[in-house]
């Protein structure tokens, strides 16, 4: 992605959740541009309104989770994945993630 893209999308995004502020997919998404830009500070601030917003989906927690494990803070990512698996028993990615952090 170019950054005019990153940025068009994020200005995208940033103007639904203001027309729809409870949604949690699009915290997500903005989290996972503001990643790919290295704003990290605003990118962890976004997984967190996402799981506010949407506590019981497993989702934001395994993006949390993966933020963590890619920013080699494995503990904060083991609880975040712990909390995607409470969700959804079912999530394959969060139990790969855990288990190799756990090996």
């Amino acid at each position: 992605l170019s950054l005019g893209s990153i940025l068009a999308d994020r200005k995208q995004y940033k103007k639904a959740l203001e027309q729809e502020p409870q949604r949690g997919d699009i915290c997500l998404k903005i989290a996972a541009l503001l990643d790919e830009r290295g704003l990290l500070v605003e990118a962890e601030s976004f997984f967190r309104r996402a799981i506010e917003i949407d506590s019981a989906s497993a989702m934001p927690h395994l993006g949390l989770g993966l933020f963590y494990l890619e920013r080699g803070r494995p503990e904060e990512a083991h609880v975040e994945l712990e909390r995607a698996l409470e969700r959804d028993p079912s999530n394959v990615h969060a139990r790969r993630m855990l288990r190799e952090l756990e090996e």
